[in-house]
């Protein structure tokens, strides 16, 4: 990871938690689905539906839906624990960086702080903050890299 990419990377971060909301609104609304068609009963329509190709059809539609939600589920859960385990190293990395390296990068790339903002909350100049910024990029990507080893 270089400076540009772990800039990226912790500007992403920032939007990671609406990510998971959004997919865990997704889940409860597939589970909600999945609910309904199991309760249906369809073993029980199957042997009423006799040689009604229609309520058939309709069964073994109801049946497909049903195990596509289960993959869909899968892969939800799958994105929400990835993105649960870069935000925590993310955020274990960040508590390891000097001080001042870590209000920058909180700062600017979590609470998207404007640069002037983050330099006064320092009592930095911006000259000094781009500079600090850089430094702590980088020691945050070298962190990352050795914690993808």
């Amino acid at each position: 990871m270089n400076e540009k990419e772990a800039a990226a990377f912790l500007k992403d971060l920032k939007n990671t938690a609406a990510r998971n909301d959004a997919k865990v609104f997704e889940i409860n609304r597939i589970m909600k689905n999945r609910d309904f068609i199991e309760s249906l009963k369809l073993d029980e329509i199957t042997a009423a539906a006799g040689d009604r190709e229609d309520l058939l059809a309709a069964v073994a539609a109801l049946r497909a839906a049903s195990e596509r939600y289960g993959a869909i589920l899968e892969k939800l859960s799958e994105s929400i624990s990835g993105n649960l385990q870069k935000r925590d190293r993310a955020e274990e990395i960040l508590c390891s960086l000097p001080p001042v390296y870590e209000k920058i990068m909180r700062a600017r790339y979590l609470r998207g702080k404007s640069w002037v903002a983050v330099s006064m909350e320092l009592n930095y100049s911006e000259r000094q903050t781009y500079y600090l910024r850089k430094k702590a990029l980088t020691e945050f990507a070298k962190k990352w890299d050795a914690k993808n080893c």
